[in-house]
């Protein structure tokens, strides 16, 4: 029984020693993830830009898909900076 207890003992040791290495890995994933996110974003969001910058000669459809485009790399982007906070805490 003490050499279970001792061996568990170890392995919570062990486990706790690992665990910074292991919150800075996950930190740095993270932060990778949201770069890699908000390369692409950036791109569509100026695409979305130019579109509705140029509304008057687009059909309403094509207004509609704009916008919605523009909505929706607005959120990711939210999402993202969520992210980014999120990994501060």
């Amino acid at each position: 029984m003490q050499d279970s207890i001792e061996r568990t003992e170890g392995e919570l040791r062990l486990s706790n020693q690992r665990l910074p290495d292991m919150s800075e890995s996950k930190s740095q994933f993270l932060a990778e993830v949201a770069h890699e996110f908000k390369t692409p974003l950036t791109v569509i969001i100026g695409y979305a830009n130019m579109l509705r910058s140029d509304e008057d000669n687009l059909g309403d459809e094509q207004r509609s898909f704009a916008r919605s485009i523009e909505k929706s790399a607005s959120q990711l982007t939210t999402l993202i900076q969520d992210l980014g906070a999120i990994m501060k805490i």
